[in-house]
């Protein structure tokens, strides 16, 4: 049991660190989308009216990340601010679990207070708008109620059943979400076993199957019930195939990165990320020492699996695969804090006010690119009145991300009363869509240059769909003309230009 002065400093500390996470995350509501989080707001609004993955529209993606927007979006709605709230509560959740979780771990429970600020509070500082809401970033919460679950069933004098079902529900979750996290949530299973087999519960067979039994069952469930939606949906084969076989199809055919482009992932970790990769070194000797504690070794194969499988991933290489990596750093980063407070406490040479001066110039020092990064965000939200109107958001939107402007500017004939009404289709980044409110007229968002080989089944769709407007961006001439041309074929036999600029060009159906 723990005193109850230290719960108390806990409780009243973290509701703070709670609020500051709020007002932090609060400032980033009103950002606006980019090409991917407006592919999941468009496709989980096709879902909330009725369409099915895979068949209505399709991506690569496991169908987790549309889960999330279509809850968000019935919730919040389909907009900006909507999903962004949706998500803040998504992370305000995770800072009060983290803090549940982890109370006995540290000596000081300012430290525990801090543990959301650190994890969400850095994520939101640096990971950028890009990093909002994608994959790699919502992933963490459930990769750490799998490893923690594990470890506390393992770790426990008297076992609950419910832990390891609720690390298997925790870890299916982050299968729905990527797949290619399975690595991770293995390792935390193989750590769990390592740390069972160290209690002092005899692990014989009979123990072992029921453990794997219950893990199995956790996962099992929630994954049986989206292949169960999917079978109703006739739907069950694309969905094997999108899951299994696309994957190898794409990184057989997709094209090698530049190395070079490494450099800016390093730049952005070296910048952003590694004052707590800094901290976490400082706390390690903490960890090591407290004795059997399997908690942080999770953690740490957590950060070495996320970046392998973020540098495998060759066919694009950008800083949001790595935001993974801020979670377990940002717990194990409270070690070092825990070291310091120690250090600062223990110190005869010098007095304990200087110390903790020392500390905190430390620490000032160390996380000045993160607290600049986040105080340029709160500067251009002052500049543009904190967003609070209509007109203030479009001023905001078109400041922080020019690609609103030029795509409302371009496509302003289509809310033109002249204009004929119905879906349209577009090669090149599916922000056009969400912006114009126009549908998609065939299944796959914006036709992304890594799904060559599914280009082709797009122009069946196009011929029979012959929707009254197209376009075109210009980056995808090359790749339209090698992987499909009969894409470009149809659209100059059967449509006119309308509008053509330096990024792309807008046709119309002929009558």
């Amino acid at each position: 049991m723990l005193p109850k002065d230290y719960r108390s400093q806990v409780m009243w500390l973290g509701a703070l660190s709670l609020l500051a996470l709020a007002v932090i995350g609060a400032l980033h509501v009103p950002f606006p989308f980019t090409s991917d989080q407006a592919s999941f707001t468009i496709g989980a609004t096709m879902m909330h009216h009725g369409a099915v993955m895979y068949v209505d529209f399709w991506d690569i993606k496991q169908p987790g990340i549309y889960l999330f927007y279509l809850i968000g979006g019935s919730l919040f709605g389909f907009t900006e601010r909507g999903m962004h709230v949706f998500e803040l509560i998504y992370w305000l959740v995770f800072g009060a679990v983290l803090m549940v979780t982890l109370r006995s771990q540290f000596s000081r429970g300012w430290v525990v207070a801090a543990l959301p600020l650190l994890t969400v509070g850095t994520y939101y500082a640096v990971g950028g708008a890009g990093a909002y809401g994608q994959v790699e970033a919502l992933a963490g919460f459930p990769l750490y109620v799998c490893l923690w679950c594990a470890l506390a069933y393992a770790e426990s004098s008297k076992p609950r059943a419910f832990l390891l079902v609720l690390s298997g529900v925790a870890a299916a979750a982050v299968l729905l979400l990527k797949l290619l996290l399975l690595p991770i949530v293995v390792m935390f299973w193989i750590i769990a076993l390592r740390s069972l087999r160290r209690s002092a519960i005899p692990l014989d067979g009979s123990s072992l199957v029921r453990a794997t039994a219950l893990i199995c069952l956790g996962t099992a469930i929630p994954l049986i019930a989206v292949m169960a939606y999917f079978a109703h949906a006739n739907a069950l084969c694309e969905l094997m195939l999108t899951t299994f076989v696309s994957p190898l199809h794409i990184a057989m055919r997709g094209h090698a990165q530049d190395p070079r482009s490494l450099l800016v992932i390093f730049r952005w970790l070296a910048l952003y990320v590694s004052p707590l990769a800094v901290l976490s070194i400082v706390g390690t000797p903490r960890w090591i020492r407290s004795g059997r504690n399997d908690l942080p070794l999770g953690l740490v194969l957590w950060v070495v699996l996320a970046l392998v499988i973020g540098i495998l991933q060759t066919r694009n290489w950008v800083p949001y695969h790595f935001v993974l990596i801020i979670v377990p750093l940002g717990i194990l980063s409270a070690y070092g804090l825990d070291a310091m407070a120690r250090w600062v406490r223990d110190q005869r040479r010098l007095n304990t006010r200087l110390a903790a001066i020392v500390a905190v110039l430390f620490l000032g020092v160390l996380f000045y690119q993160p607290l600049r990064l986040l105080a340029s965000n709160v500067y251009i939200l002052y500049k543009y009145g904190f967003v609070r109107d209509g007109a203030e958001q479009r001023a905001f939107f078109e400041a922080v991300r020019p690609e609103y402007r030029q795509i409302r500017e371009d496509s302003a004939f289509l809310d033109d009363p002249a204009s004929r009404p119905g879906p349209i289709f577009l090669v090149g980044g599916s922000l056009r869509y969400y912006l114009t409110g126009r549908k998609p007229a065939t299944p796959i968002f914006g036709l992304p240059s890594f799904l060559t080989d599914r280009w082709q089944d797009e122009t069946a769709g196009l011929e029979r769909v012959r929707p009254p407007y197209a376009y075109i961006a210009n980056g995808y001439i090359n790749d339209i003309e090698s992987g499909a041309p009969e894409i470009l074929r149809f659209i100059h036999r059967n449509y006119r230009v309308v509008r053509s600029d330096a990024v792309g060009t807008w046709y119309a159906l002929d009558r």
